[in-house]
């Protein structure tokens, strides 16, 4: 056992001189095998919503519960020993080729996505397609000009489309996750006036948190609370903890249980010419990911996301305010 531990030892003391930083997902692995093998199980409370990376280290922890010590300690060993040398073979170690060759290939990828465009051109035809259906009830938000309906949110045009932020009535600020997309889609509102569309964005907490947070961050665009109308539950974006405890809360049009109580989405409604609204579509999840500029472009260099398989795959995702550079 002295031995394994002297090796355990040296391997975390050449964890912090690799050639490379490991991807992510290698690093959570890196942490969670090396408090089993120093710890054993995990201990303590799943750190909560506003911790995302201690989450994440909890739950990379968690994922080698039951493993013994010896053996935790072996794996973290070899680990070690497979990341030694190592480079991000992303760019050290991609191939290079003749310019000619380059746009063969590029040539190549360029006919898949003209396809994926027409079939995305095809998808957004028959998405339009769908029927609709009426909204029933009398929304009313809390506005900076006051106490409106979900009518009186489309300022005059025909169509409506609401962003929900991740923001509960008791958190002490906005999802870093719904903050990255807002830093994306802030100053898009003026641009879909212009094609008959008004975007608001709606959470369910105080009018006075969102004001708060979003001085703070600086945005532009208009946001409303729902906080006290049944909006954010019927259209499946707020939930009881008791619902997701028995994976009982629906979300992304099926029974499951979403990580917190306030979850992402986009909906959108169109009022008809009697006045009468009619709800058209909405999408959650990953169906958000087109709304995200940044990731687009992440998509097209060559370590892409480079988020791995951690547990939390924005672990790494902070408020602009809060990067150190």
């Amino acid at each position: 056992m002295s031995d394994l531990k002297n090796k355990f030892d040296a391997a975390a003391a050449d964890s912090k001189n690799l050639s490379a930083a490991p991807a992510n997902d290698v690093k959570l692995k890196m942490y969670g095998l090396f408090k089993q093998g120093g710890a054993g199980d995990v201990t303590g409370s799943r750190p909560g919503f506003t911790n995302m990376v201690g989450r994440a280290k909890y739950d990379a922890w968690a994922a080698v519960k039951g493993i013994s010590t010896e053996d935790a300690m072996r794996q973290y060993i070899d680990l070690i020993e497979s990341l030694k040398g190592t480079r991000r073979t992303a760019t050290e170690d991609h191939v290079l080729a003749s310019r000619e060759d380059w746009t063969a290939a590029r040539l190549e990828v360029l006919a898949e996505e003209k396809a994926l465009v027409r079939h995305a051109d095809a998808l957004a035809a028959k998405r339009r397609a769908m029927p609709w259906t009426l909204v029933e009830k009398t929304y009313v938000f809390d506005a900076p000009e006051g106490r409106v309906t979900l009518s009186d949110l489309f300022a005059g045009r025909s169509q409506l489309a609401i962003y929900h932020f991740m923001f509960g009535p008791d958190w002490k600020q906005g999802c870093h996750r719904c903050s990255f997309w807002a830093d994306n889609f802030d100053g898009i509102d003026v641009h879909l006036a212009h094609r008959d569309t008004t975007f608001i964005v709606a959470s369910n907490t105080s009018r006075e948190n969102i004001e708060t947070y979003k001085t703070r961050m600086g945005w532009r665009f208009k946001w409303v609370s729902a906080l006290g109308s049944d909006f954010n539950r019927d259209f499946h974006v707020s939930f009881a903890q008791a619902e997701i405890g028995a994976g009982d809360a629906y979300y992304n049009f099926q029974k499951k249980s979403p990580h917190f109580t306030e979850m992402q989405g986009l909906s959108v409604f169109a009022k008809l010419a009697d006045g009468r609204i009619a709800y058209t579509y909405s999408t959650y999840a990953r169906g958000i990911d087109v709304f995200n500029g940044a990731y687009q472009i992440l998509d097209l260099t060559p370590k892409g996301r480079d988020e791995g398989d951690a547990p939390d795959r924005m672990f790494w995702l902070k408020r602009h305010d809060q990067y150190a550079d």
